[in-house]
């Protein structure tokens, strides 16, 4: 059965639907509308007071479409000439919508055909238990199950469906469940090694062997995740043999350019994918080092949308760069990493003032200092820092937990340069930074050798946000290793005062792990607050009223210690 769809899918990727440039047009109204945007693959409709869009577009090809409100989705099919009528409730996008005009036999039967996605979203757990074999297989039944629902459809419907169409549903559909394939190593919750990666030949098979440089595959749902996977597997080859790749303090953004320089050939393809990863890079990563990239993206990209997009980004990213003091507060392996200080500019000479000291959030493989730049609305000596990742220095947990302590440990031992009163150093984490705050203040070990231990690289309290005080999640080997520097085994008599924050409904995080740690703490003597943000997810500092209720738990916690006048 796997080859009978292999070949179907390598068949069916060649087949091209070629009618010359013609107009289709979509209009609609939504119900109590309380967006201002709808998207159509890439084009954007404006939603007028009334709740009213237009799209009109030209397209060359019959296909299937993303229609895009809020945060859901449906396929829409498309032919030239099409003109499509659309209405939908605001708060049931899905299972309200509608449709007039061409077509609405097949968008019916899209807007409830079977969801990749969720699909995998449902059956992730259990298939973190399968072999490759096992884990294919699986997929495959589920593969013949969607197509012969397809099957039974057509029959009923032949005369309102086209060759067309189920040429490129059956594309979809392939694209779709071979992604599946591809995921197995995330299945296996992990990304960082070969040992659980898809065989050579199964990754041939299903990831590697079709004309991705073909653009009339672009609008389908699944062809840029197909991308994403085959991108993901060459770059494992890349970040474990290159060794100049290894050097770099950007591994994964230069793996990613010399990767997709080497597979995209079709100019249009390439362009988008440099400027997709360059972009995603600024934003997670920011710009540090990144200046031979930004040189070879502008000789390299013939697209002058994304050229002025990334050039723009760029410049603006390191003006933010240029309003405080930066310096490298370690050297390790080749990579130097700074402390971005920003030191109130009422200070006087000699003065000394509490620092709070942030470390970014990201899953330990992203993340960058700058989503904390800016001064202290108390007055407080303000310091962002830039600590080892795995995504850009092949940094593991533990790794970074050492350079939080060696953070620490240079804060004291410039204290003086810096106006730092070095009684008063709060050490504030969100997500897994709260990993490195935890870790600098209750671990006595994953010192660096050549550091002046004398020093403490201890902080003087604690800021936890939305961290679950276990490090054991993730592609990280070593488990055990990794579960006794958990924060939750951290815990001891004497410990640093602390200020729990987390959200009810952060689901990536359940409340109960940080309430594990709160207790724990608690029963042994120590100062914890605990604050819950009931409705909040994974990132409230990012949503108000979460961000505000925050906010003030910081300040009765501050005030608690003494910092800041009550």
């Amino acid at each position: 059965m796997r080859t009978f769809y292999f070949i179907l899918f390598s068949l069916l990727v060649n087949f091209q639907v070629t009618q010359g440039q013609k107009n289709v047009t979509i209009t609609g109204k939504i119900a109590n509308s309380k967006e201002n945007e709808l998207q159509l693959g890439d084009y954007k409709a404006k939603i007028d007071s009334l709740g009213h869009f237009r799209f009109h577009f030209q397209v060359t090809n019959s296909s299937i479409y993303i229609l895009k409100y809020k945060n859901e989705e449906t396929e829409i099919y498309l032919q030239p000439n099409d003109s499509i009528i659309i209405s939908f409730n605001d708060s049931d996008f899905k299972k309200s919508i509608t449709y007039r005009g061409n077509s609405v036999v097949i968008n019916n039967y899209l807007a409830n055909a079977f969801n990749i996605e969720q699909y995998l979203d449902t059956t992730y757990r259990i298939y973190m238990t399968l072999s490759e074999d096992e884990y294919i297989n699986k997929v495959e039944k589920q593969r013949e199950i969607v197509f012969q629902q397809f099957e039974s459809f057509i029959n009923t419907n032949k005369s309102q469906t086209s060759a067309e169409f189920i040429n490129i549903y059956k594309i979809s559909v392939n694209m779709g469940f071979n992604w599946i394939i591809s995921m197995f190593d995330l299945c296996q919750n992990n990304y960082i090694s070969t040992e659980d990666r898809l065989s050579y030949y199964k990754r041939h098979s299903y990831i590697t062997d079709f004309d991705f440089n073909n653009s009339k595959l672009q609008n389908i749902k699944y062809y840029n995740m197909l991308m994403e996977s085959i991108l993901r597997y060459n770059i494992y080859d890349l970040l474990l043999n290159n060794a100049e790749i290894k050097k770099s303090d950007n591994q994964r953004i230069e793996a990613y350019f010399k990767a997709i320089k080497l597979l995209y050939t079709n100019a249009e393809i390439r362009n988008y994918w440099l400027y997709k990863y360059l972009k995603e890079h600024i934003n997670n990563y920011g710009v540090k080092n990144i200046e031979n990239l930004i040189k070879d993206f502008n000789i390299i990209c013939l697209n002058q949308a994304y050229l002025n997009e990334i050039n723009e980004y760029y410049q603006n990213e390191l003006k933010n760069r240029q309003n405080h003091l930066i310096k490298t507060y370690k050297e390790i392996n080749g990579f130097k990493l700074d402390a971005h200080i920003f030191i109130p500019k009422d200070i006087k000479p000699k003065e000394k003032r509490p620092a709070i000291v942030y470390f970014h959030g990201g899953g330990f493989v992203e993340g960058k200092p700058d989503w904390h730049f800016g001064y202290n609305e108390y007055g407080f000596v303000s310091i962002a820092i830039e600590y080892r990742l795995y995504y850009r220095q092949g940094a593991m947990p533990l790794e970074e937990i050492s350079d939080a302590k060696s953070a620490i440990r240079w804060i004291r031992q410039n204290a003086d340069e810096l106006h730092v009163d070095t009684n008063k150093i709060i050490a504030s984490g969100n997500s897994d930074g709260g990993a490195l705050v935890i870790g600098a203040a209750l671990t006595d070990s994953l010192n660096e050798p050549n550091e002046n231990l004398n020093i403490s690289s201890k902080p003087n309290a604690m800021i936890i946000n939305a961290h679950g005080c276990y490090i054991t999640f993730g592609p990280f080997k070593d488990k055990e290793r990794l579960a006794r520097f958990s924060g939750i085994n951290l815990v001891k008599p004497k410990a640093l005062p602390c200020l729990v924050i987390h959200g009810t409904k952060d689901y990536g995080v359940p409340i109960a792990d940080p309430e594990a740690f709160v207790n724990k703490m608690r029963a042994v003597g120590n100062f914890c607050e605990f604050k819950k943000l009931d409705g909040a997810g994974h990132v409230p500092w990012l949503y108000p009223p979460y961000s505000t209720e925050a906010w003030t738990a910081r300040e009765e916690f501050l005030k608690h210690l003494g910092y800041i006048n009550k």
